[in-house]
């Protein structure tokens, strides 16, 4: 963070284009989802990086860049600390089965 605010005056935010919440019991139930914990993708821009890559409504995130996501503030945090010119490596789940993604980022710059 701090080299992107020196070289270009302010900070670039790593952004996948996709909302996410935190699973709760109800709504795992509500979903039919495979475990009632974490964070479930809850909108994809069409065409956008995480459609690009193939996310998809109710997919489950297991981990972002190797880090285990628990809940969003999780995930939002992952993005936060994620190289904005690098591709996120999101393990997803999706029914019973983990799924290895390569989201492109569109970096998202903020003023100092």
């Amino acid at each position: 963070m701090y080299g992107n605010l020196r070289k270009y005056g302010h900070v670039h935010r790593t952004e996948i284009q996709a909302g996410a919440q935190t699973i709760t019991p109800t709504l795992a139930a509500g979903l039919g989802l495979t475990q009632n914990w974490g964070v479930v993708i809850s909108d994809v821009t069409p065409r956008g990086p995480a459609d690009t890559a193939g996310l998809k409504l109710r997919d489950i995130v297991v981990a972002v860049d190797g880090r285990p996501i628990l809940g969003l503030p999780g995930l939002t945090a992952a993005l936060y600390l994620h190289a904005p010119d690098e591709a996120v490596r999101m393990e997803i789940l999706r029914g019973n089965e983990k799924i290895l993604l390569e989201v492109p980022s569109a970096a998202l710059a903020f003023l100092k």
